[in-house]
């Protein structure tokens, strides 16, 4: 059988707690809903939380509350797709910058804004990107969590920050759902005006992007088990750093920041289709962290090295709470076996 790139943590807590939502009767976004909200927001350092459907919904909505519609909105070439399809849903303009060849990240504060309104700022497999900061002083920052929920120093340097808690996300809400962090009060309203659908004014066009009470009672177990996750996420990579001395294949030095949310490694461009394909045959899902550049997708001219330097090098192995250790030892050993020196 083999073993998946990505699977989530989920246990009896979980399933009670979604139990008791249930049988009570009050299942759509409710008092569950309200109070995970708070508990994500305090975790996070932020004073408001809204819940919604996901998370790309929730950076749709918050780049609505923004005000970009035929605005310029500044990201990543190197990301998932969700980035765009938002952006263009809130009726903003995608312009792309490049990432750090060895990180992912926007690390590097791009000179040129491109006339961009905003940016949105994800922190790549649980690594803080370094540009944050300094974009925050620039132009609105929205920061993207979905690769780094309980990462140190993330989530309080935009305008606001995004989750998501997709099944396989640092927590879930039992497959889908996400969150908008912020510090104001004004805003968090305007989001979550936007997400209703009923018994508001018809004149601005809204969406029911709402979070149940079901997936919130899965949520707040999950955010009581974050350290849990995190301690073992941290834990694994560990493993991989002490066998990737062993291997042909290049990591980053990780840092105390890092949660670790994806293990990737950098391989020589002309190795990467070939290790994944015997990584397949002894099964092993290793991956691609990102299958496809922005810039391509949307025929954007330009120079991106280092998102071209990614896409040809990188390689993610397994690594989530939930793998046991006969897993664990399968894909140290496959690893060894494919990328020994």
């Amino acid at each position: 059988m083999q073993i998946p790139h990505s699977c989530p943590d989920l246990g009896e807590a979980e399933a009670a707690a979604a139990h008791a939502v249930v049988a009570s009767g009050q299942v759509a976004a409710g008092p569950v809903v309200a109070a995970f909200e708070e508990e994500v927001a305090a975790a996070t350092g932020r004073r408001y939380g809204v819940a919604t459907s996901s998370g790309t919904a929730a950076l749709q909505l918050t780049l609505q509350a923004l005000g970009v519609a035929g605005k310029r909105v500044l990201m990543p070439s190197y990301v998932c797709s969700a980035l765009v399809h938002a952006t263009q849903a809130a009726g903003a303009i995608p312009v792309l910058t490049d990432v750090a060849g060895v990180s992912g990240n926007m690390d590097d504060p791009p000179h040129d804004m491109g006339g961009c309104v905003a940016a949105i700022v994800p922190h790549m497999f649980g690594r803080p990107a370094a540009a944050t900061a300094e974009l925050a002083k620039r132009l609105p920052v929205i920061e993207d969590l979905a690769m780094a929920l309980g990462a140190d120093g993330v989530g309080g340097l935009g305008v606001a920050a995004v989750c998501s808690f997709f099944a396989t996300k640092v927590i879930t809400t039992g497959g889908e759902g996400g969150m908008v962090l912020t510090d104001d009060a004004g805003f968090a309203q305007m989001v979550a005006e936007l997400r209703e659908y009923d018994g508001l004014p018809v004149d601005r066009r809204r969406w029911n992007y709402k979070l149940t009470d079901v997936g919130a009672a899965v949520g707040r177990v999950q955010l009581r088990r974050l350290p849990e996750l995190l301690q073992r996420r941290r834990a694994l990579a560990a493993r991989y750093d002490d066998a990737c001395r062993r291997w042909s294949a290049h990591r980053p030095p990780a840092t105390a920041a890092d949660i670790s949310y994806r293990y990737v490694l950098t391989l020589e461009p002309a190795r990467l289709h070939d290790s994944m394909a015997a990584f397949e045959a002894l099964g092993i899902a290793a991956r691609r962290p990102v299958g496809a550049s922005l810039h391509a997708a949307l025929d954007v001219a330009g120079s991106f090295p280092g998102t071209q330097l990614m896409l040809a090098t990188a390689l993610s192995l397994p690594l989530y709470p939930s793998l046991s250790e006969d897993q664990v030892q399968q894909v140290i050993a496959a690893a060894d076996q494919v990328l020994g020196a």
